[in-house]
């Protein structure tokens, strides 16, 4: 499927399609969905999501519709409240962060907005972009002002967020599988046409008439890591290309490599350290300090997220919100019994297909015994009852 502008604009799909304050008085799709602490959303500004939503995926036509709200696991239904939602959260976010003593500035969302808008070369072109992903000037505002207000107000959480060795610790054991056989690295990255430069640096190298460290910091056109002698970090915590990782797999702590090239161009690689996990990290130094670091940025992370959904979750029970049943004859409703029995119809021959895929590697391999093996299997088998009066007589 392809990228959406809606991405672009740093929205999802679903979840964020905003416009509050909006008047209605009557019920049905012509009427109003919900009202939050008196304001009112129409019914047709949610169905409006909806349908750009359905043509941004081009999901206009029903059968895609229907197959794509099975595979999701979802309802009309479930997308009506789901765009509800949106709406609800941004109301309440503005109305939490007046009482948390949290503030946008009309710069603050002006800035935001240009830096978007720097993204497109035209008016055109970025009016344009508001109209794929279903805005229009004044609800982008909106969307942009909600986004700010939730960053600073999970930037407040995030500070009132303790973060204790016992929860950094248990973080630790539970990366600690999949950080295990990590290497750490420095590079001395030099440019394709200075090939020759970098062979006579790896050779002066080889003989300890360069060290590492400084050859990183005078000769890498890497300047970041070069500053640093060289030193990118460990492996399974950064995504190297696949040449540079490769390369890396095959040193040991202290060893150096030849010279690798990737689309940065020539890399001289030494591996600096390797960890490996204990059965359990009962202290936190058993582990290195980057990566304690890094788990420990996680960690808070998670925990003001938490605390971020519960704070949210707290303003929507304590908001005064009337949502109406939604109203028959909406034109993304429809009937998805069809398409759900479809799906489990092609889940039963999927089943079926490998269940018969494993019978039959089960007999191949069964024909491909030995005669060796039946003779084998033929002594195993329990005398027959001739055999056994036989053996009495």
């Amino acid at each position: 499927m392809v990228k959406t502008i809606m991405k672009t604009l740093g929205v999802c799909a679903v979840a964020l399609a905003v416009v509050c304050g909006i008047t209605g008085c009557s019920s049905g799709k012509n009427g109003v969905a919900v009202t939050i602490n008196g304001d009112k959303i129409l019914e047709e500004a949610i169905t409006k999501k909806v349908e750009q939503i359905r043509a941004r995926y081009e999901l206009t036509d029903t059968n895609a519709w229907g197959r794509w709200l099975v595979k999701n696991k979802l309802t009309p239904e479930k997308v009506r409240d789901q765009m509800i939602d949106s709406y609800i959260s941004q109301h309440v976010i503005k109305a939490g962060a007046k009482e948390l003593g949290v503030e946008v500035s009309s710069e603050e969302i002006d800035k935001r907005i240009q830096d978007m808008r720097s993204k497109y070369d035209s008016d055109d072109a970025w009016n344009k972009a508001l109209e794929q992903a279903g805005f229009t000037a004044d609800e982008y505002h909106d969307t942009v002002e909600s986004s700010l207000l939730s960053q600073k107000i999970q930037e407040k959480l995030r500070n009132e967020t303790k973060v204790e060795d016992a929860d950094v610790l248990k973080s630790c054991n539970m990366y600690a599988s999949f950080l295990t056989g990590a290497r750490k690295s420095s590079h001395i990255l030099f440019a394709e046409k200075d090939e020759a430069t970098a062979k006579d640096v790896l050779k002066k190298i080889n003989a300890g008439k360069l060290d590492f460290a400084e050859a990183a910091k005078q000769y890498s056109t890497d300047k970041g890591s070069g500053a640093q002698g060289g030193n990118v970090g460990w492996d399974k915590m950064n995504n190297f290309v696949p040449e540079y990782t490769k390369a890396l797999s095959t040193l040991k702590k202290g060893q150096v490599s030849e010279l690798v090239k990737s689309q940065f161009g020539y890399h001289i690689i030494k591996c600096t350290d390797e960890w490996t996990a204990p059965k359990e990290i009962t202290a936190l130094d058993q582990m290195p300090q980057e990566m304690v670091d890094s788990i420990k940025k996680m960690t808070l992370a998670n925990k003001t997220q938490q605390a971020f959904k519960e704070w949210l979750d707290a303003q929507k029970d304590k908001a005064d919100v009337k949502k109406n049943d939604m109203p028959k004859g909406l034109s993304y409703d429809l009937d998805i019994t069809k398409y759900e029995q479809e799906a489990q119809k092609a889940q039963e021959q999927k089943a079926a297909e490998q269940a018969q895929k494993n019978n039959d590697g089960a007999k191949k391999s069964a024909d491909g015994a030995t005669p060796s093996d039946k003779k084998q299997a033929d002594t195993n088998k329990p005398a027959d009852n001739k055999q056994s009066t036989e053996s009495k007589k």
